[in-house]
């Protein structure tokens, strides 16, 4: 099973099957989707961090 797995991973085991010149180009580019899709949501979620961390430009009311 690890093997047909890592297979998978490098691209051995799809490229055997017959439907392995199909697939291939399928997987790579999920794989290249995701990773675009995860630097998105870590670009997104760094800069909300940074946004709450920088003080308010609007002060608190105070009794002076």
């Amino acid at each position: 099973m690890w093997e047909f797995l890592m297979g998978l991973l490098l691209g051995d085991a799809v490229g055997r099957s017959p439907l392995g010149r199909f697939v291939r180009p399928v997987l790579k580019l999920s794989m290249l989707v995701i990773l675009v899709a995860g630097m998105i949501y870590a670009y997104v979620f760094i800069h909300a961090a940074l946004e709450r961390s920088q003080p308010s430009h609007v002060h608190t009311n105070s009794s002076r």
